[in-house]
């Protein structure tokens, strides 16, 4: 195994790109910048409402999760440091954005220039929101010349501390495949359930994470994956997305098949097609042409919102998709980023779709 530099820093077992952090922390120049980080912080928020302040330890972990943080945010919104002082058009912003950041170099490692960002932002320019515990970072790439000018809410992310803890909690713990495979399916609808929940309470002090997860919520995640390799290699016999796409296919086709020759009707538009306005008619092809594009013919298609939206769908054309008996409300589904509503296809309809992508007279696999 590689020798690591030794940092005068406890370094996070969880942090992203941990050779990266030693490295970085073993430059004396950057473990003083990363030192000031763990005094405002001590120095500066509440030990006795957090703790945690008091271990030092734990504030450095918790900064360098921040880091990271700050810099993929940064990152993902073009900011100079991360894109060799471009990325934004804006040229006089630029500059106001570059100029506190006393950073050495645009090539330097990602872990160094998110340390020396995040340090210009707590400690030069004292962009804070909680003394000691959170900082801003606005990702606005215009400049604006007048001083009473407010950011738009969206483009400003707060890192908060308290949302960067070392993830501890588990859900499925060291859970094996045998364990898992000796469960009853109620048992693992129970693990999937208190993983969602887990998730779904989590409380975030920042904001503006995005696509970005917090120490904790990637650990469920991780734990979201695990689980689901699990299911997929108990009902499969493998988790290898491929592998499983051609055996759901082939399932997919053989039971189509087993359907045609049961009824002879099968996958033909209902009769009161004819008899929908125009508009809705409209709306039920753009549906087929979303899942066509969008959907392996085997998935369980539904569509939400968003995925409305995207096609360019008003309220009203849901409202009569619904009415007419075409969408079948599914409720809420709870996932990591969020709770959404979504719609299947009727029965019927359903059925001419993926009549479609399995043809009568195709020999199947």
């Amino acid at each position: 195994m590689k020798q690591l530099p030794q940092p005068d820093h406890a370094i996070s077992p969880h942090v992203s790109d941990l050779e990266g952090w030693h490295s970085t922390l073993a430059d004396g120049y950057l473990s003083s910048r990363f030192s000031e980080l763990v005094e405002w912080t001590h120095d500066q928020a509440d030990a006795e409402s957090l703790p945690w302040v008091e271990n030092r330890d734990d504030v450095s972990m918790r900064w360098q999760h921040g880091a990271m943080m700050i810099g993929h945010i940064a990152s993902q919104h073009g900011h100079p440091l991360f894109s060799h002082g471009r990325g934004w058009t804006d040229t006089g912003r630029v500059a106001e954005v570059l100029d506190p950041i006393d950073y050495r170099s645009f090539d330097a490692s990602f872990v160094e220039n998110a340390l020396v960002l995040t340090h210009s932002l707590a400690v030069v320019q004292g962009e804070i929101e909680t003394p000691g515990i959170s900082v801003i970072l606005n990702i606005e790439n215009t400049k604006y010349d007048d001083p009473d000018h407010v950011p738009y809410e969206n483009n400003i992310a707060v890192v908060d501390l308290r949302d960067m803890s070392e993830p501890t909690d588990t859900v499925v713990g060291d859970m094996s495949l045998d364990e898992y495979q000796s469960l009853s399916a109620a048992e693992r609808g129970e693990v999937s359930e208190r993983l969602r929940s887990a998730a779904g309470e989590l409380i975030e002090h920042g904001r503006g994470y995005g696509i970005n997860w917090t120490p904790q919520q990637g650990k469920y995640f991780d734990e979201r994956l695990q689980l689901n390799s699990f299911s997929m290699i108990t009902e499969y016999g493998t988790d290898d997305n491929g592998k499983i796409e051609d055996i759901l296919d082939r399932l997919k086709a053989h039971e189509i098949a087993q359907k045609r020759r049961e009824q002879p009707d099968f996958g033909k538009l209902p009769d009161g097609y004819e008899s929908l306005p125009e508009r809705t008619q409209e709306s039920i092809a753009g549906i087929f042409d979303y899942f066509d594009s969008m959907r392996d013919p085997f998935d369980d298609v539904r569509i939400d919102k968003y995925s409305l939206g995207r096609m360019g769908f008003e309220d009203s054309d849901l409202e009569e998709l619904i009415k007419n008996g075409i969408l079948v409300d599914e409720g809420e589904s709870l996932q990591l980023s969020g709770t959404y509503l979504s719609w299947g296809l009727a029965q019927p309809y359903y059925e001419h779709w993926v009549s479609r992508q399995y043809p009568a007279g195709e020999q199947e696999a």
